[in-house]
Formats: C-alpha cells, sequence, structure tokens
C-alpha cells in the first residue's frame, strides 16, 4: 500500500518532466557537438535523445526514496537546463509538435535505463509517446 501511495506521488513529476521532454525534440543519426550547432529538428531530437540518456544513467543510482525531499538529483537539474536550451533551440528552429512527436517515436527504443527510478521514467516516457499524450496534455 505504501509502494502505491509513493508513487502517486512520483507520477505528477513524471508527466511534468515527461512533458518537458516533448516540447524538444527525438534523435537523428547525425552527432550534433551542442544544442548551439543544430540547425535541424532531427539535430535538436539527437541532441534530445543524448541529454535524455544522460539523465537516465544518472537516475541509475536514485533510489524514489530521493523524490521526496524539496531537493531533486543533480542529474535531473542538469536535464532540465538542458531542456530549456533545447526547448528554445527546437522554437528557434520551427519544428512542429508532429515533427516531434514523430522523431520521438523512431528514436525512443534508442534509450536504454537502468535502476528503478531511471526506468520509471523511461516507461513512463515511452508509454506517452506511444499514446500521444505527452503533447495532448501541454495542449
Amino acid at each position: 500500500m505504501g509502494k502505491g501511495k509513493y508513487m502517486r506521488k512520483f507520477l505528477p513529476l513524471l508527466l511534468v518532466f515527461a512533458l518537458a521532454l516533448a516540447a524538444c525534440g527525438g534523435d537523428d543519426d547525425d552527432d550534433v557537438g551542442s544544442i548551439e550547432d543544430a540547425e535541424t529538428c532531427e539535430d535538436v531530437g539527437d541532441i534530445f535523445i543524448d541529454e535524455m540518456q544522460v539523465l537516465l544513467d544518472g537516475l541509475s543510482d536514485v533510489e524514489l526514496s530521493e523524490f521526496t525531499g524539496d531537493e531533486q538529483p543533480e542529474a535531473m537539474t542538469n536535464f532540465e537546463t538542458a531542456v530549456d536550451e533545447i526547448s528554445t533551440k527546437s522554437d528557434e528552429i520551427g519544428c512542429t509538435d508532429e515533427e516531434i512527436q514523430t522523431i520521438l517515436e523512431d528514436n525512443v527504443d534508442e534509450l536504454e535505463a537502468d535502476g528503478p527510478v531511471a526506468e520509471l521514467l523511461l516507461q513512463g516516457f515511452q508509454e506517452g509517446i506511444e499514446s500521444g499524450e505527452i503533447f495532448d496534455a501541454g495542449n
């Protein structure tokens, strides 16, 4: 019973986090060094997928109990900063929700997670992408 209560507290954070992710990108096989160098939606997506993997790796040793306090794990703080930059670049380039949705659908399976928090985050992200609910919830 405690686990269900715990998950209910974590899921809203996951949904907000997924909304931020969805606004930003997917993946392409071309390596772009930094978000400043991105010229296409595919570039933005490539950087986003890379940042998402960094986040998942950073959360591999994090326990769910670390989300009960006021502070969040450093990996999430770093990712939020990256997402802000990616979102800004995505807007500058003119990427649409539909373009980003397609990029994410095509590349979400490249992401790997280890550990309960990373696995839960990836599962929620994959489900949101597959259902299309991430963009619907943001509108």
